[in-house]
């Protein structure tokens, strides 16, 4: 799946002028005394320009890689490649016999979504080798197995891999997670009905229910269907920058939104102090549902208290689809325990939560799981029973 990400990420730019190999060695032997002038000749020069950050998992694998390419010229202009990691500022690498500027930085800025941006300047005109190489960093069982997941921390997202997890090791009711793949799917290769109906094309689903029903082992399987980059926000505050990071190959998703901000939960009869905690909700909306929106945004909610979240947020067009994940009925409880044991099972059965039943089928053995299942049972009152 990183294929489609790295090449979303290179933008092949043909300037004016032309470089060989002598001009390329004037370069880097005058890059101790005229470090800007190496940057400032990517207009002068073929080259391709790659743009990441810290966002994507597989940042620091480039990183490293392009840090033990770097070049360190001395008092007598000779290369020496070193196993450093690149630190901040600007650089230089040769990496496959191929000359590349760099330029790592933080971003200081307060509303900044994005905490460490690099930029690499590739002398080439050759995009595909650029590719190549670029994948030539990402461990190739991540690029197969894996998908990304970025988590909000402060000001910025931490990117790390996650492996694949398929559909059918997921345990709800109702088929909800092959239901929402058909409906993504059906939205991405449907953007000119959007288009003719001058309808945003934007798409977004609520997942709520109690803790435990396995909401977010859904989201990760779906992702992992689609092949999309999962993007975890942690605050409400500062939506619109946070778009910035999002693209049409990535699903956001925040969790437990009820939680996230008692301006939630307003009414109209706030003010004051009240009325500020309402802010967040105002942004969302518009984040969500308006100008800011971006083209073909992907996202899921998830809570345990539907009944808290504002109706302004669940007003028709602007959520999808609203799906309950509650706890698992007979059919399913068997299906999981068949999973587990490879074989049918359940005698007496009330019903319990897939994170429950997990734990029981991973500890106890079949026999256990079922008198247990079944004391349970007894014990809440509503009681299934199987009769072979």
């Amino acid at each position: 799946m990183f294929a489609s990400l790295v090449d979303g990420l290179l933008q092949n730019q043909i300037l004016t002028g032309a470089f060989g190999a002598m001009a390329l060695g004037w370069v880097a032997y005058q890059a101790k005394s005229l470090p800007a002038a190496i940057y400032g000749l990517a207009s002068g020069l073929f080259c391709v320009r790659v743009t990441m950050d810290s966002s994507r998992a597989f940042f620091l694998d480039v990183d490293r890689a392009l840090s033990a390419h770097r070049v360190k010229i001395n008092k007598a202009f000779e290369f020496q490649n070193l196993e450093l990691t690149t630190g901040f500022g600007r650089g230089l690498a040769r990496w496959e016999g191929m000359w590349v500027s760099y330029n790592k930085a933080k971003d200081e800025s307060a509303q900044a979504a994005v905490r460490i941006v690099l930029t690499m300047t590739f002398y080439t005109s050759d995009v595909e080798r650029v590719r190549r190489l670029l994948m030539s960093a990402i461990p190739a069982e991540a690029n197969q197995n894996s998908i990304t997941i970025a988590v909000e921390r402060g000001t910025g997202w931490i990117g790390t891999y996650k492996r694949k997890r398929r559909l059918d090791t997921v345990f709800v009711e109702g088929d909800v997670g092959r239901r929402i793949v058909a409906r993504l799917k059906w939205f991405d290769a449907n953007a000119e009905w959007y288009d003719r109906r001058g309808v945003p094309r934007k798409i977004g689903f609520i997942l709520h229910g109690p803790p435990g029903t396995g909401k977010t082992s859904l989201i990760h399987a779906i992702a992992s269907e689609l092949n999309l980059d999962v993007f975890y926000v942690t605050s409400l505050s500062l939506m619109a920058q946070k778009m910035d990071t999002v693209t049409a190959r990535s699903l956001l998703v925040i969790e437990d939104i009820d939680t996230l901000s008692a301006g939630l939960n307003r009414t109209s009869a706030q003010s004051g102090k009240d009325a500020a905690l309402s802010f967040p909700l105002h942004e969302i909306l518009n984040t969500l549902d308006g100008m800011q929106t971006p083209d073909g945004l992907k996202f899921i909610i998830t809570t345990n208290h539907l009944d808290r979240l504002d109706p302004a947020l669940l007003r028709p067009g602007r959520i999808d689809e609203i799906y309950e994940i509650g706890l698992l009925g007979l059919d399913e409880a068997r299906r999981m325990f068949r999973a587990f044991y490879d074989r049918d099972g359940i005698t007496a059965y009330a019903p319990t939560s897939g994170a429950r039943l997990q734990q029981m089928f991973s500890t106890l053995s079949a026999e256990e799981a079922e008198a247990a299942l079944a004391r349970e049972a007894r014990k809440g009152g509503v009681i299934f029973l199987l009769f072979a």
